[in-house]
């Protein structure tokens, strides 16, 4: 019988998943043209969430809001409407981007889409967190849920206005889900504004004197909003220190002062594209990404997608541009295999779109040689 092999990459550099799941299905069915090849494209919570959603869901509806981006100007803000388990589910990425003078940008656009989908209905919103470009401790999110005037620093707000954007969220019985990348805490040495100092190339000085403002601000909502005590020792919970509080700038933080619920973004859209159903349904499962190493093994697809198969009981595959993890450690993780583009650090990794392409649908035609099975699995 047919054999099946589900695809589930995310992105690649400024290539999509979506793309990337096309490429290698073309060289998956290239090398084997009787194998049935799933396409089921992941996302880490980045600016592809709403083209990763939108190509798993047949009920998926694309809309685009107007919002302020960071250089004070309209910007259309995409979004994906679905219905999930009763409620209508709106997934929104937080994509803001620096501003052109190279200074990070701040949350206010995020802010105004959550407050517009929930004035348009939705009742749970996903709101992805990576590749903000953002460091303002999500106080511009909370100023525009508020619906306070855009102004260039939101972290003087009085906690008062916090409190007026819970209260949007709460009246309108909305459930808020921030879907994180990297589960790090507001502030500290592993923070928003120390991890920016790499992401997005700040200055030291600056990364400090935003991490001293982020400071203030947690500590001015911490108070004027505590969190609940803790049934055990009684300490009240710190927002702060919340695995993904960091993410998107510090958006997590004040997505958790709100209300919402901190998740990987690897899990929640997992869960939204049907991956664990598509996995029992496949003989073997391949994950891709740019580059495999250390930073992969926390919160990431590549490992959300091992997880399931090993869950499923399936053999899984890691394709890469390159693989930094060997083969020992590949299968200490549940993992069949692992296949690069480039076998060494020194040689360059495929660039610009047309050759990321060509280098993934190259890769699949390779491996697929190799790793199609011959019979499909007794479901007995």
């Amino acid at each position: 019988m047919t054999a099946r092999v589900v695809i589930a990459p995310e992105r690649w550099g400024e290539v999509d998943a979506p793309q990337i799941a096309e490429a290698m299905a073309r060289g998956w069915r290239e090398r084997n043209p009787a194998t049935d090849v799933v396409s089921c494209p992941q996302s880490n919570g980045g600016a592809d969430l709403v083209g990763v959603l939108a190509a798993a869901r047949p009920d998926a509806t694309v809309g685009v809001l107007p919002t302020r981006g960071p250089a004070g100007t309209e910007v259309p803000t995409p979004y994906v409407h679905v219905e999930d388990q009763g409620y209508r589910t709106a997934y929104l990425p937080m994509a803001q981007g620096l501003r052109p003078d190279g200074a990070v940008g701040d949350s206010y656009g995020t802010g105004q889409a959550i407050r517009e989908l929930i004035w348009a209905g939705a009742r749970r919103i996903v709101i992805g967190l990576a590749d903000s470009g953002t460091l303002d401790g999500g106080s511009g999110l909370i100023a525009a849920l508020a619906d306070r005037p855009s102004q260039a620093d939101h972290q003087h707000l009085a906690a008062d206005v916090a409190g007026a954007a819970r209260r949007v969220v709460r009246d309108h019985g909305v459930r808020l889900i921030a879907a994180y990348d990297t589960a790090i805490p507001l502030l500290g040495l592993t923070g928003a504004a120390a991890t920016a100092q790499g992401s997005l190339g700040l200055d030291p000085y600056v990364a400090q004197a935003a991490e001293a403002r982020m400071s203030a601000w947690a500590q001015q909502l911490q108070t004027a909003l505590p969190g609940r005590p803790d049934l055990l020792t009684g300490a009240t919970h710190r927002y702060d220190r919340t695995p993904g509080a960091g993410a998107g700038g510090g958006a997590g933080f004040a997505l958790a002062v709100l209300g919402a619920e901190l998740r990987p973004a690897c899990e929640v859209v997992a869960e939204a594209t049907g991956l664990g159903a598509a996995v029992l349904a496949a003989d073997l499962v391949v994950t891709a990404t740019l580059v495999f190493d250390w930073q992969q093994l926390t919160d990431s697809v590549v490992m959300q997608v091992g997880s399931v198969a090993q869950s499923g009981a399936r053999p899984a595959l890691v394709l890469a541009g390159r693989v930094d993890v060997g083969r020992r450690e590949l299968m200490s993780l549940g993992f069949s295999g692992g296949y690069g583009v480039v076998q060494s650090p020194r040689t360059p990794l495929p660039c610009g779109a047309a050759q990321v392409v060509a280098a993934a649908q190259h890769l699949a035609h390779r491996v697929a040689g190799t790793w199609t099975p011959t019979h499909r699995r007794s479901d007995g």
